[in-house]
């Protein structure tokens, strides 16, 4: 991928634009660039632990085995419920010939998350005498489920893509790559939401409803989604207000007697001088 690729952050620029940016080019096979963004993520925010995570897969993808435990291990201290942080750090120590400690980092990750079958997989190829019919089964699972990761990479690429171009106002760019992203993963409900987010700024109120109630209808729970529709509506309420207020006025320059036009004005401007607190 040529650096041009993914949007150059300013002087400006939030720590997150440098994270996706990182994150585009870990996906995309160039781990010198990951790193370099996430470690300019990493000086303006030390304690975030995704971006440790992003800059130790970072490493390890550069064959840095030992920064990349140095960078895991202090994940761990910030964020020891994290399953990915064990699993990250089991890899890192995996590679670097520490079995035993791996094998702690997989156990971990799985008592955090029993279904984790990365962790899984990993642990089967650690002990020498599995059951065959376990392996045998965690192999087809695994298969099955490549193909869904490649996907999901691929998605992924899009969907980061789309934050950073977001990140810079590049609306139409970043709706380009979120709805490629949607694409190969329609079930991903950030993906909705942040493309509902390019429409709300863009004001196409009724499509950035429709992408806010795709993420409900997937995760009726999400707040960000919610809090993105009551936003939506609120605003769309009132541009309609404006409109009718300048349809009302049109009416009774025409036909100042007219009480139908009247009525309506008022009720209109009695809405709009209400002071929500």
């Amino acid at each position: 991928m040529d650096e041009t690729n993914c949007p150059r952050p300013g002087v400006d620029a939030g720590t997150s634009e440098y994270y996706y940016c990182g994150k585009v080019y870990l996906e995309s096979g160039e781990p010198d660039k990951a790193v370099s963004e996430f470690k300019k993520a990493y000086e303006a925010e030390p304690d975030n632990p995704n971006i440790m995570i992003g800059l130790g897969r970072g490493y390890m993808a550069n064959g840095e085995i030992q920064e990349a435990i140095s960078i895991l291990e202090a994940a761990l201290k910030k964020a020891p419920e994290y399953a990915d942080v064990h699993y990250h750090l089991g890899l890192a120590l995996y590679k670097a010939g520490e079995s035993e400690e791996a094998t702690n980092e997989f156990k971990e990750a799985l008592n955090i998350n029993p279904k984790y079958l990365e962790a899984k997989l990993q642990l089967d190829e650690l002990f020498s005498t599995p059951a065959k019919k376990i392996r045998r089964n965690l192999r087809k699972t695994l298969q099955q489920k490549a193909e869904e990761q490649r996907k999901s990479r691929q998605a992924n690429v899009h969907f980061h893509m789309g934050n950073a171009l977001f990140q810079k106002g590049m609306l139409k760019e970043a709706m380009v790559e979120y709805k490629e992203a949607l694409r190969l993963r329609p079930s991903y409900p950030d993906i909705h939401n942040r493309l509902g987010e390019v429409y709300l700024a863009r004001g196409a109120f009724n499509k950035a409803e429709e992408e806010f109630l795709a993420s409900l209808k997937i995760n009726p729970k999400y707040l960000a989604a919610m809090l993105n529709l009551a936003e939506t509506r609120r605003v769309f309420a009132e541009e309609l207000l404006d409109k009718a207020e300048k349809d009302f006025e049109n009416v009774m320059e025409i036909d100042p007697g007219n009480t139908q036009a009247a009525r309506g004005l008022e009720k209109v401007r009695a809405f709009k001088s209400i002071d929500y607190i």
